[in-house]
């Protein structure tokens, strides 16, 4: 199962995502408010999120911009939206969305892109590796752990993210 993020302050709209998502096989979790959404993400990143624009606190570009100065390129981040704007489209692309998908969108549309965000995120050379090793520099993928010549290297989260 995969954890995807559902940051959408109309209760009907994210309860149906997250309807189709639990069909999809994923494992979605709901949030109103920004606030909410960093806050949990610091606890257990997902996979992926999604957005809409027209939030409180703060609009969903500037939600997205925080979230890739947060996590970098390891989450996939969907703008979904109402505003059918090409110019507010290229501002989120331009912020670091991976996608921006104008409501009202189907069932079978909104899968379909999400599925295939999914499978861009995992690089193809290091789809099925479990173990990368250069030299003394080794970096087990399973339990985000690095060693040099054998010895742990002590990184944190953001710094494995790194390497």
């Amino acid at each position: 199962m995969t954890q995807i993020h559902i940051l959408e302050d109309d209760e009907a709209c994210a309860g149906a995502l997250a309807e189709l998502l639990t069909r999809q096989g994923h494992e979605p979790k709901c949030f109103s408010a920004p606030h909410e959404f960093f806050y949990q993400r610091t606890k257990l990143p997902p996979r992926c999120a999604i957005i809409d624009w027209m939030l409180p606190e703060m609009s969903g570009l500037e939600v997205v911009k925080r979230t890739r100065q947060l996590v970098g390129g390891q989450m996939g981040i969907i703008v979904l939206t109402a505003l059918d704007d090409e110019d507010k489209a290229i501002a989120a692309l331009d912020a670091g969305a991976d996608d921006y998908i104008v409501k009202p969108a189907t069932d079978v549309l909104l899968a379909t892109r999400l599925e295939s965000l999914l499978r861009r995120l995992v690089p193809a050379s290091t789809a099925m590796a479990k173990r990368i090793d250069l030299g003394p520099y080794a970096l087990d993928l399973c339990t985000r752990s690095a060693t040099i010549d054998g010895r742990d290297a002590g990184l944190a989260p953001r710094e494995f993210d790194l390497a």
